[in-house]
């Protein structure tokens, strides 16, 4: 429900920036059936849960980008403290 919703907002948003070129431009067929595929892949994804863990899948997923993302706040604050020049920068 959340990706559907998600999935639409973005192809609203590329119609919208596409419907910006000249008045004869159309878009592609197959690329205004991207978000069908996308949500039939998924759907076919979530009947493979017997076989595939998405939940340690997703857990695994998560952490690595949460992870990811402390380590460049805390590279970012060394930045930020290093342009101080009491406290350590040039």
């Amino acid at each position: 429900m959340v990706s559907d919703f998600f999935m639409g907002l973005g192809e609203q948003l590329i119609t919208w920036a596409l419907g910006l070129w000249p008045v004869g431009f159309t878009l592609p067929e197959w690329f205004l059936g991207f978000a069908g595929l996308v949500s039939q892949v998924l759907t076919g994804a979530v009947g493979m849960g017997v076989w595939i863990p998405w939940a340690s899948i997703f857990t695994v997923v998560g952490a690595t980008f949460a992870l990811w993302g402390i380590g460049l706040l805390l590279k970012f604050a060394r930045w930020v403290v290093g342009l101080v020049p009491t406290m350590g920068g040039g």
